[in-house]
């Protein structure tokens, strides 16, 4: 049962004299526990709770009542001196639903997530606490308690579903060039424009709004239709000629079942060209320059301008699942040595299309769920 509060002059101390974010004297406060500091005549909701550990016989002898980390006060708008009201309560009324934890440049495995979440049960956190990851930091992200919304600080349980957000993660950013592309919106501007004026400087400066700085893969993909054998072997001969865009594009020529029709012939080519390579933080401004100049020059890179019988395809009929399958290579190559800077791999697609594909059931589902690894929670890349 939760205590009334009582006022007190708020004492702060620093890092220095000790790193405790609540210290108090155990004659004033016996038994511990969970307290409660809010400003007076302020909500209680606003405040920010702290556990009591056992004080050093130094820290007990200095400390008069209780005194609060400076950093800790600062953040919820306490001042020194200041008339504050200190409050025991139960920890099952302070217990957390769910937790976010975000990290940044180092690489957390699956031990080291379960080890943490293990390390911090029984724990009071707050908002924007720093956690420290044996050699690595972490800071306290959204807080959900039982039944409610958003909350400032709880108490970590075995209950508590903690969530870890990678705020360096591999992105492989996957730009489907269909027809629909270079079709007109209801703004004005084509699609493909809409894409690199629109979508993906708000992706990046979402991005940075939360200082991520992910590695970031460009690659843009397509697939070339034929009407007849005649127009395959222009499209081809015109590919290895000197209107060839050169080794940025990597075409594969893909012959149909025999029951092709007129939504899907019987031969076609893939085109995908990378424009960027791992592009951290400080280049995302520069990759979004120069992804502009390839996206104007690709119709003419592939060969679909100007070449009788010769079209490039709809969304509905392109290479999407090729593209991402492309990606899942790279993601499956567990073997090799990780990157220490890096957790977690995420495909991101941009299309114009309605996200309706036609694809083979094989290629659909059978060798994406052979590679993909079962997530405990959906993790967003930001």
């Amino acid at each position: 049962m939760e205590a009334s509060p009582a006022t007190f002059r708020l004492v702060v101390h620093p890092r220095s004299f000790s790193e405790e974010e609540l210290i108090v004297n155990a004659d004033a406060f016996p038994g511990g526990g969970i307290y409660r500091v809010y400003a007076d005549g302020g909500a209680a909701a606003d405040g920010v709770l702290l556990q009591v550990r056992p004080p050093s016989e130094a820290d007990r002898k200095r400390i008069a009542q209780f005194s609060v980390l400076d950093s800790v006060a600062d953040l919820f708008g306490l001042n020194a001196r200041s008339l504050v009201r200190i409050e025991r309560v139960e920890a099952a009324s302070v217990r957390l639903e769910a937790i976010t934890i975000t990290f940044k440049d180092q690489y957390l495995g699956s031990a080291d997530m379960r080890r943490v979440s293990t390390q911090f049960i029984g724990r009071c956190v707050y908002r924007s606490e720093v956690l420290r990851l044996g050699t690595a930091n972490a800071a306290i992200g959204q807080m959900y308690a039982e039944g409610q919304a958003q909350v400032r600080c709880g108490l970590i349980c075995e209950s508590t579903n903690i969530i870890y957000r990678s705020r360096s993660a591999q992105v492989y950013l996957l730009i489907q060039l269909s027809r629909e592309m270079w079709q007109f919106t209801t703004a004005g501007d084509m699609c493909y424009e809409k894409a690199v004026s629109g979508v993906l400087p708000s992706l990046l400066a979402r991005w940075e709004a939360v200082s991520a700085n992910h590695n970031v893969t460009v690659m843009l993909f397509s697939r070339t239709l034929y009407d007849d054998e005649a127009a395959a072997e222009a499209h081809a001969e015109w590919l290895g000629g000197v209107g060839c865009a050169g080794p940025a594009v990597t075409s594969m020529l893909v012959e149909a079942a025999a029951t092709g029709s007129a939504s899907q012939p019987r031969r076609y080519r893939d085109h995908y060209m990378v424009v960027a390579e791992r592009v951290q933080r400080g280049d995302w401004q520069s990759m979004l320059v120069s992804l502009k100049l390839q996206l104007g020059l690709y119709p003419a890179t592939v060969g679909c301008d100007g070449l009788q019988g010769v079209r490039n395809s709809s969304a509905l009929q392109g290479n999407l699942f090729e593209a991402v399958h492309l990606s899942l290579n790279v993601l499956d190559r567990r073997h090799e040595p990780r990157d220490l800077l890096a957790t977690g791999e995420t495909i991101v697609a941009v299309t114009a299309g309605s996200a309706v594909i036609q694809a083979s059931n094989e290629l659909s589902t059978r060798r994406s769920c052979h590679i993909a690894l079962p997530a405990r929670h959906l993790r967003p890349c930001c």
